[in-house]
């Protein structure tokens, strides 16, 4: 493993042997005619051990979902070797069924069980006493925030709550293996932060294997992160040692009064911020605040920005500021950037686009030569003259080519994704209409058929090849030559 993108394991977790093992792992899908293939995991190579938290990040599509699937025993491994507690995934799966729990990502509950009956119902199935069962699912009701719903049936739950009693049915048993499949999802803030508590005190003597679209989720559960791309893991490690190899800088901002406009005060604050720290760089501006990119390597020459900012803290009005490193958020889309697999997603995820020094250059001369020319009247209004429009329409002239430019460009996206029909319906003929929509029933159903083969055979074919062989038996002559029958009306008459 490449130790710039893994980070070696911790010296308390080598001494014992992986709860769960992966080697070159593979899972490659096929067309309905074996032809088209698909890479849906590439190679994976992993060790999780007990005690820990470990963290499957990526996008849509990026395989970790088909991971868990042939981690679980759902799906069949196409290449390499898999191990949990020791067992081998492909030949020992029913070993490993007894101390595994799942928390799918789309919920699996019965509608005619209550949240009681199915505790009970998985505590059976992972080897729980008899005797024992009622206070297991008890207790793991009570754990997972669903003692009021204990008789309650799955249609009269939320979806938050089922995810809840999914999360339970994982849990029941003392399962010494988890697969957490985006386990907070639909639930609301303070059920989430209790799920968080909830599995960061489980994790003490199990192996933990959480999905999740939540950066904050990973951030703070996570032990370990691998994020996956295109079927492989990219890099694996602490959030820590992920923000400080893919982390892009700290972000510092500096919050204002409010009522001032930070395109006033701005020029002023960078002049202080781009000489105290070198390398840095203005990266967005929203309401009260305006941020900064600090580089990782210039944290000494902070402490003499802080000292220059606070000389002038009541002259720039400012209310406060603060330093933050590199958001998992962003490691997250760098990495799926550098890989090429997020471009169809950046488009709703873009920033603000960065000011280069010239631009920087080119408002604040703008700004300063309009203070120099400021004047004030009696009454505390400024006045302008018509070099301060000029300075003014240059300065909202650079702002609108940096702000309207990714508008458009965003526009433009969307209407490639999202095109718009070039016809209107309601303006052409009923005949017309009718026509088009047969049309594409009939497209979608042959589509539909030829890439669900099975069911056009059971469907079509079959029925036809009976229907040919009851014809071609009825035609067949019978080898038995019976008498013929005399039918008459004489037992009838007296």
């Amino acid at each position: 493993m490449d130790p710039d993108v893994y980070e070696p394991v911790a010296d308390d977790l080598t001494h014992q042997e992986p709860a769960i093992s992966t080697r070159y792992l593979k899972k490659t899908f096929f067309d309905a005619f074996g032809q088209a293939e698909v890479k849906a995991v590439d190679g994976v190579s992993l060790d999780i051990y007990e005690g820990e938290v470990f963290c499957l990040l990526g996008h849509n599509g990026a395989g970790k979902t088909t991971m868990i699937g042939m981690l679980t025993g759902l799906l069949e491994i196409t290449e390499g070797d898999a191990f949990i507690c020791g067992h081998n995934v492909k030949t020992q799966m029913r070993a490993i069924r007894k101390i595994l729990g799942v928390c799918p990502q789309h919920d699996v509950l019965w509608p005619r069980l209550t949240c009681q009956e199915h505790l009970e119902l998985f505590a059976l199935l992972k080897g729980v006493p008899r005797a024992r069962v009622r206070e297991e699912a008890k207790k793991t009701l009570t754990a997972v925030g669903l003692e009021e719903k204990e008789h309650d049936f799955p249609s009269h739950m939320s979806g938050g709550q089922k995810r809840k009693l999914s999360l339970g049915i994982a849990l029941i048993g003392g399962s010494k293996v988890m697969f957490l499949d985006e386990p907070t999802s639909g639930m609301d803030p303070e059920s989430r932060r209790a799920t968080w508590n909830l599995i960061e005190h489980e994790k003490k003597n199990r192996a933990i294997v959480l999905t999740t679209h939540f950066m904050d989720e990973a951030d703070i559960l996570g032990d370990r992160i691998a994020i996956m791309s295109t079927g492989d893991v990219r890099c694996c490690g602490s959030p820590l040692f992920l923000k400080q190899k893919f982390g892009v800088g700290y972000t510092f901002v500096v919050s204002l009064e409010a009522g001032i406009k930070p395109a006033v005060i701005r020029p002023d604050i960078d002049a202080i911020v781009l000489r105290s720290v070198r390398g840095a760089s203005l990266f967005s501006i929203a309401g009260g605040e305006i941020a900064y990119r600090l580089p990782f390597a210039e944290a000494n020459s902070f402490p003499d920005m802080f000292e220059a900012l606070d000389a002038q803290r009541k002259r720039l009005r400012i209310t406060g500021y603060g330093v933050s490193v590199t958001t998992l958020e962003e490691v997250f889309m760098k990495i799926g950037t550098d890989f090429g697999d997020l471009h169809q997603n950046q488009s709703s995820n873009k920033s603000q686009p960065k000011m280069d020094a010239t631009d920087i250059a080119v408002v604040s001369q703008a700004q300063h030569d309009k203070d120099n020319n400021d004047g004030k009247g009696d009454d505390g209004d400024d006045t302008k003259d018509d070099g301060d429009v000029k300075e003014d329409a240059n300065e909202k002239d650079f702002f609108n080519r940096h702000h309207h430019n990714g508008d458009d460009e965003d526009k433009e996206n969307l209407a490639n994704i999202f095109a718009q029909p070039t016809f209107r319906l309601q303006q052409q003929q009923e005949l017309s209409v009718l026509l088009t929509h047969t049309w594409a029933i009939l497209y979608k159903r042959f589509w539909w058929s030829v890439r669900d083969f099975r069911a056009m055979f059971f469907v079509i074919i079959l029925p036809c090849l009976l229907v040919a062989l009851n014809f071609g038996l009825q035609n067949l002559g019978l080898a038995i030559d019976y008498p013929n029958l005399v039918l008459n009306v004489d037992q009838w008459l007296v």
